[in-house]
């Protein structure tokens, strides 16, 4: 159960920080196009997310002579140019040395440079007839008279927004890739229009915070497309 949880938090994340042993596990199916933060990547590391599919790895650890340090070993390196114990130590320690050193993360594309865009276009259905297409009001829809429908066409407009369709696939001829969510929230414009601006707004509001969480970096609205 722990493992699937974790499968499914890796397949909705953009951004994934772990040990390369905490990545072992991983499928590229869960890490294509993703971006990980890690440590002490080698070339074998390099290889491994090549086979993953991974579009970008922050590789924090520093590296001297070609090979990379522990951040331990950092620490008592750090410790020892001081003459301090590391409790005695403060974050701006480390980050003076940090700084005087110019030590900085390595930035890798492990496929070469790969970019990925993300949209979310928020929808609505434009009648009442578009929710009978929608499971499982399809259902409900192909057993209830009129006057049912009305009432869960009211009651719809109260959901919260979810994801009604993933866009993908999508490469532009330099080689930048698009993926986005078609958003929906349950409002018919009969609906939206019986209620208040706010009742409609704070729905957008909600679409626009899962957008976001989705990793998009733009969101529009519109009706719900005739498929």
């Amino acid at each position: 159960m722990v493992k699937g949880s974790l499968n499914h938090a890796v397949e909705n994340s953009h951004v994934i920080v772990g040990s390369m042993s905490d990545l072992a596990d991983f499928s590229q199916k869960l890490l294509d196009g993703k971006t990980i933060i890690t440590s002490r990547v080698t070339e074998s590391g390099l290889d491994w997310m090549r086979s993953r599919r991974v579009a970008m790895v922050v590789d924090y650890s520093p590296w001297l002579d070609d090979r990379p340090v522990g951040m331990n070993v950092m620490e008592a390196m750090i410790s020892a140019v001081l003459s301090r114990s590391p409790g005695q130590l403060k974050p701006d320690d480390y980050l003076g040395v940090i700084e005087t050193l110019g030590i900085k993360p390595r930035i890798l594309y492990p496929l070469g440079y790969r970019r990925v865009n993300r949209f979310a276009f928020v929808i609505h259905p434009l009648s009442q007839q578009y929710l009978t297409k929608t499971p499982p009001l399809d259902w409900i829809a192909s057993m209830s008279p009129p006057a049912v429908m009305n009432l869960v066409e009211k009651a719809v407009a109260y959901t919260p927004p979810f994801i009604y369709s993933k866009v993908s696939g999508i490469r532009s001829p330099t080689g930048d890739e698009v993926e986005g969510w078609l958003i929906t929230v349950g409002g018919t414009p009969r609906e939206i229009m019986a209620h208040g601006p706010e009742f409609t707004y704070s729905r957008l509001l909600a679409a626009a915070k899962l957008a976001k969480k989705l990793g998009a970096r733009s969101w529009v609205w519109g009706p719900l497309p005739r498929w």
